[in-house]
C-alpha cells in the first residue's frame, strides 16, 4: 500500500488506483519537481501520511491521543531505512517481487506481459 500513497502524492490520486493508469490533466509532483527517482526522505513522507490516512482525525495535528508524536516517526523512520544494512533488503524484496527495472512510481506491468 505505501507504493498507492507515494503514487498519490508524488504522480496523481488516480495514478494509485489499481489499474496504475493517470488520469490527471495537470502535472503531478514528480514532474513539476524534477523528481526521477524515490528516496529514503520521499519513503518516510509517504509512511507518515499512510499512518495518518488510517486514523480516524479530521485535521493534522502533531500529537494524538494514541500516537504521541509525527516528527518522531519521521525521524525514527527516516535513520532506520538510511542505513546501508536496510538496502540489501530493499534489493531482495524487489528482486523477489521481478520488478527490478522499474521504480515505485512505475505502473506494474500488465498480467501476462
Amino acid at each position: 500500500h505505501l507504493v498507492k500513497v507515494l503514487k498519490h502524492i508524488f504522480v496523481s490520486p488516480s495514478s494509485a488506483l489499481s489499474n496504475g493508469e493517470s488520469k490527471s490533466t495537470h502535472p503531478g509532483n514528480s514532474k513539476l519537481h524534477g523528481m526521477h527517482e524515490v528516496t529514503a526522505e520521499h519513503i518516510t513522507y509517504s509512511t507518515v501520511h499512510a499512518h495518518y490516512s488510517l486514523t480516524s482525525h479530521e485535521k493534522w495535528k502533531q500529537h494524538d491521543s494514541v500516537f504521541d508524536y509525527y516528527a518522531d516517526f519521521y525521524y525514527r523512520i527516516l535513520n532506520f531505512i538510511s542505513k546501508p544494512a536496510f538496502w540489501p533488503t530493499a534489493f531482495q524484496t524487489t528482486q523477489t517481487f521481478d520488478r527490478p527495472s522499474q521504480t515505485l512510481l512505475d505502473p506494474p506491468d500488465p498480467p501476462g506481459a
